[in-house]
């Protein structure tokens, strides 16, 4: 059993020794490799146009993430063939402005207030030229609301809330009617002294109940009008893309590969020249 340990303790010595050999005598090659891939990541970097990332939060209560996504895919489309002319219209923008447009994306995002869950949309704009964030946003905008599927949704939202708002104010007009006459003492009970038909405390209560229903409705009605813009774009100074560092990472990691192919390639001469000299 020592035996075989102390056997394998020896191939991998022996592996060690070979691969010290290996690399020293290949060193150059490997360093001048790794020199090249290096200098490839500056140069990739150092032609690479700058990319900033500017995001925009709307809030659009009346349709669903998936619905969001779907809108915005169209546009992400368009960006990725760099049809500028049709974006450009869709977002009632000028072609040079749109030219700055590298990607689109869209997220779901909740925030808590008050106990309720709020629905926010964040937009991801990838660009070239953050001079173009204010037209971009303006576009943006202009896009979603001018969008069929979102107008009609708008429209249907506005009237089903406007519906309710009615409703609830003529079952409101009904119970301050109810409660003027409960005042008055109209609402007696026959043959009774002092004997109220109906509870006041349960009649105002409803009250509170449907004009707090009411307020929230009208709020509901005046955010449904148009979309909401909650945090506009944000100039930033520093590009998210190229990283210098990233980038002379990849090189070295190319110019090892590149080493790695070399070695092949030598492999290869040497086999051929070996079965030369047999044959």
């Amino acid at each position: 059993m020592s035996g075989a340990v102390q056997e394998e303790e020896i191939n991998l010595l022996q592996l060690l020794i070979h691969t010290i050999v290996f690399i020293k005598k290949r060193l150059k090659i490997i360093v001048i490799s790794i020199l090249i891939g290096i200098g490839g990541g500056w140069l990739y970097n150092f032609l690479s146009p700058p990319v900033y990332v500017s995001k925009m939060v709307v809030s659009i209560g009346i349709i669903d993430y998936s619905s969001g996504d779907a809108i915005v895919s169209n546009l992400k489309e368009l960006v990725k063939e760099k049809n500028h002319e049709e974006i450009a219209r869709l977002m009632n923008t000028s072609v040079e402005t749109v030219q700055a447009l590298r990607s689109v994306e869209i997220n779901n995002i909740y925030r808590l207030k008050d106990d309720e869950k709020i629905k926010f949309f964040q937009i991801v704009l990838r660009i070239n030229d953050t001079q173009a964030l204010p037209e971009l946003q303006k576009g943006v905008l202009h896009y979603l609301e001018e969008n069929d599927y979102i107008k009609r949704h708008i429209s249907l939202t506005k009237r089903n809330l406007e519906s309710l708002i009615a409703y609830l104010t003529q079952e409101i007009n009904q119970l301050d009617s109810l409660k003027d006459k409960i005042s008055e003492g109209k609402m007696l009970a026959d043959g009774s002294n002092n004997t109220l038909l109906v509870d006041p405390a349960a009649v105002y209560e409803q009250i509170v109940l449907l004009v707090e229903k009411k307020l929230r409705y009208e709020r509901e009605l005046a955010l449904a009008a148009n979309f909401q813009l909650v945090q506009p774009l944000t100039r930033f100074k520093r590009p998210d893309s190229p990283r210098l560092s990233t980038n002379l990472y990849v090189g070295a990691l190319c110019g090892i590969f590149l080493f790695g192919i070399i070695v092949v390639i030598e492999r290869i001469i040497f086999f051929l020249r070996q079965n030369q000299h047999i044959s």
